[in-house]
């Protein structure tokens, strides 16, 4: 799995890049340098937990309410991210098998 701190020359290709969804071609400003402790400060565009399982959007989950309420740029979003640094030590997502993953 790819870690900005150790791939900083992949990371760059990143940075500004576009991703496309479906049909539709939308541009993200991607930041895998980004990370901080645990993961808190990540703004890279990761979507996928390590298992190849692709993530849910934030608000599309009730459980993952209480993480849209603190932060509202989660909502949409499907991300990984790690709002809870003390309970997880990278960033992770809710994954379409109900799961939360790294």
């Amino acid at each position: 799995r790819f870690h900005p701190i150790y791939d900083a020359i992949e990371a760059d290709s990143y940075v500004n890049s576009y991703f496309e969804f479906g049909n539709l071609q939308a541009s993200q400003t991607c930041d895998e340098l980004r990370y901080g402790w645990r993961g808190i400060e990540y703004a890279g565009c990761q979507d996928t937990a390590a298992s190849g399982q692709r993530c849910v959007a934030w608000d599309s989950q009730a459980s993952l309410s209480a993480y849209v309420t603190a932060d509202a740029s989660l909502a949409g979003m499907r991300d990984c991210r790690n709002p809870d640094p003390g309970e997880y030590k990278t960033i992770w997502c809710l994954t379409e098998r109900g799961r939360r993953e790294m």
